[in-house]
């Protein structure tokens, strides 16, 4: 059974009548079972509409289960750094151009009311960065370089930080699913829906580290050995011919980084590609990169 539409409904009466030409009869147990349920339930009501009630059940599982662009943390634990948690959370979801002022002015007590809690103030920016990852990347929203500052204010090694454990733990290198299968296949047609979440995700990550570089050049080194490890990595795909959308999005991450940052060996790298032997989308990022 797949949906509603698979589902016989039977009038009480119909089906009463069914039995009794049969000479079947009810069970009181079944009868007084039956008016409980119509008492005390409206979904066993026939007013009620039970494709309603599907439709509801389907949003409500789909809200759980999905990656969606607002954060719930369901807890039972209501210590002050999870009040916090959840605090930071509602200001996110409710910031705008027009309120980001007074927004940000809360979200700045949370911090300084965190400041001297390591753990804690990592649980937050995890929790700014979840809100980062859902941003569409052509536009991406500058208020949350803003929060991000409000951070680094109170504890200048922390963004650092937080990006050095992105690289040592290779967050941006794409996972073995998508290494091992063709996803563009039909086949994989959700796999590859799920790929372009997590691409994007990576790619507004590293944006917001370049906007952060931005404001502060103490981030350049990181950068850049962030920028030598995708170079690595683009490499070895190109050695062993792997999928080509593998390889565009190491290269849009290139595109993204040196945009800002200059690297001569790099640039020297793509130039020995031959571009005879990809495909026009990849020609055109290698293309975009040279000439900037």
């Amino acid at each position: 059974m797949n949906d509603i539409e698979d589902i016989i409904i039977i009038n009480k009466e119909v089906f009463h009548e069914i039995l009794l030409n049969n000479n079947l009869k009810i069970p009181e147990n079944i009868l007084k079972k039956y008016n409980e349920l119509i008492k005390n339930n409206n979904c066993f009501n026939s007013k009620y509409d039970p494709k309603s009630v599907w439709e509801k059940k389907k949003a409500k599982n789909k809200i759980i289960n999905s990656n969606i662009n607002k954060l719930y943390l369901i807890t039972s634990n209501i210590s002050d750094d999870n009040n916090d948690k959840k605090k930071l959370t509602g200001l996110l979801n409710k910031i705008t151009q027009l309120n980001k002022d007074n927004i940000l002015k809360e979200i700045k007590n949370i911090i300084a009311n965190n400041k001297d809690n390591i753990h804690i103030l990592n649980s937050l920016i995890n929790i700014v960065y979840i809100f980062i990852g859902k941003n569409d990347p052509k536009k991406f929203n500058l208020i949350y370089i803003k929060i991000l500052n409000l951070f680094d204010n109170f504890n200048n090694n922390i963004l650092y930080n937080y990006m050095n454990n992105y690289i040592i733990n290779n967050i941006w290198e794409p996972y073995e699913f998508i290494i091992k299968y063709d996803i563009l296949n039909n086949k994989y047609y959700n796999d590859y829906c799920e790929y372009i979440k997590w691409k994007n995700n990576q790619i507004n990550i590293i944006k917001s580290f370049i906007y952060l570089y931005e404001n502060n050049s103490k981030y350049l080194d990181i950068l850049n050995i962030l920028l030598n490890n995708i170079n690595i990595k683009l490499n070895n795909y190109e050695k062993i011919n792997t999928n080509k959308y593998i390889i565009d999005y190491l290269l849009e991450l290139e595109y993204i980084i040196l945009d800002k940052i200059k690297n001569e060996n790099i640039i020297l790298n793509l130039k020995k590609i031959n571009l005879n032997i990809l495909d026009n989308s990849t020609k055109f990022i290698i293309m975009n990169i040279i000439e900037k």
